[in-house]
């Protein structure tokens, strides 16, 4: 299966293509800092900086090559169409690179929470990651499948850093779009 066939069998993938990347590309195209952060690297992926239409977004993608499927990018990054990459987990981000502390206006996680089963402590060490390289009022872009409890995913926790603006579905996965809480 192609690429762009990908894209577009798939609800999920198609509401990132269509909504949600061209959403963060407008919502940034009148700001003055425009830093988009994208955790995770796998083949379909590879262009998401195209999705935004809007080229004056510095867009960064983090992945530690933990998964088996984004292991091919490890030898070779150039192929992805991102400004910066940086081999790491976002658990470890603002630990080993201080400077993305308070730095991203936009972090998008699609297809790691929600997707693979992590122990609540590490769920809640990743929401704390994203909210700590948020800057003020930035927004968080989180897919997942189904039920947040079935991935520890507590609803206090994201309660608690982020406020919900707005919940879609798309196939069997849904997406939040949050707001950094001060």
């Amino acid at each position: 299966m192609n690429t762009t066939e990908f894209w577009n069998i798939h609800e999920d993938r198609h509401y990132m293509k269509n909504v949600m990347y061209p959403e963060i590309g407008h919502l940034l195209r009148d700001k003055e800092s425009k830093k988009v952060l994208d955790i995770g690297v796998q083949d379909y992926n590879k262009h998401n900086k195209e999705l935004f239409q809007n080229n004056d977004i510095e867009y960064w993608q983090i992945d530690d090559f933990s998964d088996k499927h984004s292991l091919q990018y490890a030898e070779d990054v150039s192929q992805l169409s991102c400004d910066k990459f940086i081999q790491t987990s976002i658990l470890d981000l603002p630990i080993n690179y201080p400077e993305t502390k308070n730095y991203f206006d936009c972090i998008i996680s699609i297809g790691v929470l929600g997707f693979y089963r992590f122990e609540p402590e590490i769920v809640d060490t990743y929401l704390d990651s994203v909210h700590s390289c948020l800057k003020e009022g930035g927004l968080f872009y989180l897919q997942y499948a189904r039920d947040l409890k079935e991935f520890h995913i507590d609803e206090d926790k994201i309660s608690q850093l982020f406020s919900v603006e707005r919940k879609d579905k798309a196939g069997c996965f849904y997406f939040l779009k949050m707001k950094k809480r001060k």
